[in-house]
């Protein structure tokens, strides 16, 4: 760390020290890219998982900004012990944890060989929480995403008896349930 005139670290705070925060006019902290990523790393044995303790994506991968791109922090893991890296090839976690930055647990595979490895470990999900399966039938597919179609049709059921309901008592007459609901007997009959 160069550093021009000398800082007590007492005077500032961790992440001030990890940003390169100006502290006051004279005093200014400039961590290399390589300081502050392995700042926020957990290191532990060869052996065991580097979790990273930074800032996360919803599916818990870790994320860096690196040169003013945001980067996912096991291709940077790898790029700093050495190892080339292709655009190409995706980071595959062989310990099965998306925060380890531990470089000797992550192998930089291409994207069918990810898909296939992630398979051959169970990763494929054949039915929905309910127990539902992933059918040819039964599956809804949009925006990236699959549905299971049974369990969309008793949410959409579901929502429009409750909007039924809520028109019915809104306007002051009777709640009238369709064929098959549990609810007021039907005024015909």
């Amino acid at each position: 760390m160069s550093v021009d005139h000398p800082v007590e670290l007492g005077r500032i705070s961790r992440s001030q020290l990890l940003r390169g925060v100006q502290t006051n006019r004279r005093d200014f902290v400039v961590l290399s890219y390589n300081e502050r990523f392995w700042a926020k790393v957990e290191v532990k044995s060869l052996s065991e998982c580097w979790n990273w303790l930074g800032m996360k994506d919803p599916k818990g991968y870790g994320r860096f900004k690196w040169y003013g791109r945001t980067i996912r922090t096991a291709r940077i893991a790898v790029v700093l012990y050495g190892r080339p890296v292709d655009d190409r090839l995706d980071s595959h976690h062989t310990c099965r944890n998306h925060s380890c930055v531990n470089p000797r647990h992550i192998e930089m595979l291409t994207r069918t060989q990810h898909a296939a490895k992630t398979l051959k470990k169970g990763h494929k999900v054949t039915h929905c929480p309910s127990g539902h399966a992933y059918d040819l039938f039964n599956t809804l597919h949009y925006r990236n995403q699959r549905y299971c179609r049974k369990c969309r049709n008793i949410e959409h059921t579901a929502r429009m008896k409750r909007r039924r309901k809520a028109l019915a008592t809104a306007s002051g007459t009777l709640f009238v349930p369709m064929k098959g609901e549990v609810g007021l007997p039907h005024p015909r009959g």
